[in-house]
């Protein structure tokens, strides 16, 4: 499967309304607590992802991501960052996908390898929809690879609609996507990222 995705990739869009409906909560079996990292959860935070790169963290920051956290026993155990910038890099896809007024865009979701299977993923997404419901957006966006068909499962059961499918195939210096709607649908637009001419990261 590896070599598979190397060459050609996969995601599915999927997306949740957030106005004019009741948003459902999901529990965990364990007693957790639902936050967004501050400046002071520094130091919880490196002992939880100890290889994280410090440059890429304070970009996302200085952009105005956030980054939505579940606390179990004075520790983190599961991110989740959202974005509501007009462009979110999709590494996965060496693509920018293009958000529309009112959209907030889920990535870079990790859960502790000891605490999973306990609904922590779910768990925050609804944490975070509730807050973004409440701030006024219209809608949260996710990519998922279509390899990972849990979480794309998971989600649809948490109440998200699944869109359509981006392809990506790279041999090289060569690639090419594609983007396939599902019926009734439509999907953001892909663009080369904005921080280069030729589509390659800077």
């Amino acid at each position: 499967m590896k070599i598979v995705t190397t060459f050609h990739r996969r995601m599915v869009l999927l997306t949740y309304e957030l106005q004019a409906r009741p948003i459902p909560t999901f529990t965990s079996p364990l007693p957790v607590r639902h936050a967004v990292l501050t400046d002071a959860d520094g130091a919880a935070y490196r002992r939880f992802r100890p290889g994280a790169d410090e440059r890429e963290l304070a970009s996302r920051r200085a952009r105005g991501d956030r980054c939505f956290v579940v606390w179990h026993e004075r520790r983190i155990i599961h991110e989740c960052w959202v974005t509501t910038a007009p462009r979110a890099y999709v590494p996965y896809l060496h693509r920018d996908l293009c958000l529309e007024p009112g959209d907030a865009y889920y990535y870079g979701a990790y859960t502790d390898a000891s605490c999973r299977g306990r609904r922590l993923f779910t768990g925050c997404y609804s944490f975070i929809a509730r807050t973004l419901q409440q701030e006024g957006w219209r809608r949260s966006v996710a990519l998922v690879a279509l390899e990972n068909r849990r979480s794309v499962v998971v989600l649809e059961r948490s109440g998200l609609t699944a869109c359509g499918l981006y392809a990506a195939l790279r041999l090289g210096p060569w690639h090419r996507h594609r983007a396939r709607p599902y019926a009734g649908h439509t999907l953001l637009p892909l663009e080369p990222p904005a921080s280069s001419i030729d589509g390659s990261p800077a």
